[in-house]
């Protein structure tokens, strides 16, 4: 079986903020192979018709309210599935972040996300990634607490330890 690497789109919501713009930005630093669209003035419809001729997988659509991004919106294309994320407490990606990281794709953790509607979102969380790199120093977790996705992501480096010169 032949796996198809995701192309994802990630998209606004009409006339956006600077925070909005921000963290589409950083959405675009998570997902592998992602690309930004100017929404514009658009229309949702045109949008879709457009990623699926540029041989788009996926649309996320970002929305805010106020100022403060509070909604996620993930649509599998052609068809579907189609899945809505509140979101609370966004916490943006640090300024070190190198722009090579990025590239490979990161290992997922999923954990405690065991009812049929979670192991449905295991499959829309699984789909938006291509199969990890083992060179790849990135970690993404969803980790189900309380009716809630906790998400984070994590870079990690290995450190070589010297060894000591012993007489044994």
């Amino acid at each position: 079986m032949e796996t198809k690497i995701p192309m994802i789109f990630l998209t606004t919501s009409r006339l956006p903020s600077s925070a909005l713009i921000k963290f589409t930005r950083n959405l675009e630093k998570i997902f592998t192979n992602s690309f930004k669209l100017c929404r514009g003035r658009k229309f949702l419809s045109n949008l879709v018709e457009f990623c699926i001729s540029k041989g788009g997988t996926d649309i996320i659509l970002t929305h805010e309210h106020r100022g403060v991004p509070d909604s996620l919106v993930i649509s599998h294309l052609p068809k579907g599935p189609s899945a809505y994320f509140t979101i609370k407490r966004v916490v943006f990606v640090c300024k070190k972040w190198k722009k090579g990281n990025n590239l490979l794709s990161p290992h997922i953790l999923i954990d405690n996300l065991n009812s049929e509607i979670g192991k449905r979102l295991c499959g829309i969380f699984c789909s938006l990634f291509s199969f990890p790199n083992s060179r790849s120093k990135r970690i993404i977790s969803f980790i189900g607490i309380n009716n809630q996705i906790l998400f984070r992501h994590f870079l990690y480096q290995k450190k070589k330890i010297k060894k000591k010169n012993c007489l044994i």
